[in-house]
């Protein structure tokens, strides 16, 4: 028993020797804590596996880990256990399209979904026929999905063709005549056409367009075109034309309401602003004339 054989050839790796016996205790000794976590698993099995994996797999079906309702339901309650434990949320049903659907609903969905970006009015009418892009904080519908441009060009030609404006910003400014003549002076010039305060314009009758730019900076930091329109006055006002309160409205793009904004501010010495929404009269105040503050030129509201 104690000779000692040899192992392997040695071409293959030389002289090998291997003991003819092993002492039993010297090796329980060195495996003491394997066995002892074997005697423990032994003794008190514990299943690793999660409740739907213990299934047979004829039994099994998709999804079950994310859906309780496919395991048996007398596994649903471990299962959720589990689950809970795993710190995985719960999964809720989605409400049914019916549900979703409801007026009140769908006007809250509508709502939720233009926190940021606007829609305009035709919004889902335009986002079923057009592309829609994402520009100045609103929705914008930017070409058709189907060849219209014949068509548009035939309808603008013989017909009329309609373009959502909407989005343009509306600025409403009350105050004397000359006041407005004198500030809308300091923003544009008679070079590039009629001034805003023209006879033509100041009937009301006609919309008219101009070129802004910086107080005093012509022709050079120009803000923009604005598109305005005067408020019609009764034929019954016999003040001067200069002294009368008039009401002027300006549809500015939003790329340039920030400049333009603050330069009237600037100009006509506003201190304080009106933000309102549409619609712009009330039945009190549709027939009341407002009076000018002490301290402005004229009041300025944001519509």
């Amino acid at each position: 028993m104690g000779s000692n054989k040899l192992e392997y050839d040695s071409s293959l790796g030389g002289h090998v020797s291997l003991p003819t016996h092993v002492q039993t205790f010297r090796y329980a000794a060195n495996v003491v804590s394997e066995m002892r976590q074997l005697i423990e698993e032994v003794r008190n099995p514990v299943s690793r596996k999660l409740v739907f994996q213990t299934l047979p797999k004829h039994m099994r079906r998709r999804a079950m880990s994310h859906h309780p309702k496919r395991l048996p339901r007398k596994y649903r309650g471990a299962h959720r256990s589990q689950m809970a434990k795993a710190g995985k949320p719960q999964q809720t049903k989605r409400p049914s399209r019916k549900f979703r659907r409801r007026p009140g609903n769908l006007l809250r969905d509508y709502l939720r979904r233009q926190r940021k970006n606007i829609w305009l009015e035709t919004h889902i009418w335009h986002a079923k026929r057009f592309h829609m892009v994402e520009r100045w904080g609103y929705k914008l519908p930017q070409s058709s999905c189907d060849k219209t441009y014949r068509a548009c060009y035939r309808a603008s030609a013989e017909h009329c063709l309609l373009q959502d404006m909407s989005f343009y910003a509306c600025i409403e400014l009350k105050g004397k005549l000359a006041d407005l003549r004198i500030g809308f002076a300091r923003l544009s010039s008679t070079c590039c056409g009629f001034s805003i305060a023209a006879k033509t314009y100041l009937t009301g009758r006609r919309e008219g367009s101009i070129d802004l730019f910086r107080d005093g900076k012509y022709p050079e930091y120009a803000l923009g075109r604005i598109s305005f329109m005067w408020q019609p006055i009764s034929n019954n006002e016999t003040k001067d034309e200069e002294e009368i309160l008039r009401t002027l409205w300006l549809w500015v793009h939003p790329s340039a309401y920030p400049a333009v904004v603050e330069e009237l501010i600037k100009v006509f010495e506003v201190t304080s602003l009106n933000s309102i929404k549409v619609p712009i009269e009330t039945d009190e105040t549709k027939h009341s004339t407002p009076e000018l503050p002490e301290d402005n030129k004229c009041i300025f509201i944001i519509i």
